[in-house]
């Protein structure tokens, strides 16, 4: 994955190097390994029953990294994943010592076309040491617009474009 970062005018790589992946992304609370993703064959997966989230009943699963991980960062990961559409509403985040380190919340979960979108994602830092949080709010999302594929290179990210040319292409079927 890559990102253009326009204070420093360059792209930069979202990589998963060992070093960088437990490094915090641009002094967020949030990690690289926590943009990247995870491997579902990683984990040994739980379910430890079910409860609602803002009126949606989700399974309460906990997910616990395989001993052959190589250096995991969590110890678990206790998700809340919405039973409509597997949708993960909540996530706990528990060092290797089981001391819950953080949460994750999707709040204004919106229907737009087909698609279940948030409309803010928060990662909380609950350790008293550091409790901070980030928020990342999501507007002006735009689905099935028909983007042209070459706006995806690494060169397309520091080109400065008219975002109405962009969907030009998505509006032109209808």
């Amino acid at each position: 994955m890559w990102i253009y970062l326009p204070a420093l005018g360059k792209v930069t790589a979202i990589t998963s190097h060992s070093k960088q992946r437990k490094g915090y992304f641009m002094g967020s609370d949030f990690t690289y390994e926590d943009l990247e993703g995870r491997k579902v064959g990683d984990y040994d997966y739980k379910l430890l029953g079910s409860e609602t989230i803002d009126g949606r009943d989700c399974y309460v699963v906990s997910s616990v990294p395989k001993p052959e991980l190589k250096e995991p960062s969590y110890g678990k990961i206790v998700s809340w994943v919405w039973k409509e559409n597997f949708f993960s509403l909540k996530e706990e985040y528990y060092d290797r010592m089981n001391n819950l380190a953080k949460v994750q919340s999707i709040t204004g979960l919106k229907k737009k076309g087909k698609y279940f979108l948030p409309e803010n994602l928060v990662m909380e830092n609950v350790q008293e040491r550091t409790k901070h949080k980030t928020r990342i709010d999501f507007a002006d999302i735009r689905i099935d617009t028909g983007i042209d594929d070459g706006i995806f290179h690494q060169r397309s990210l520091t080109r400065i474009f008219n975002r109405d040319a962009l969907y030009k292409k998505g509006e032109e079927g209808k």
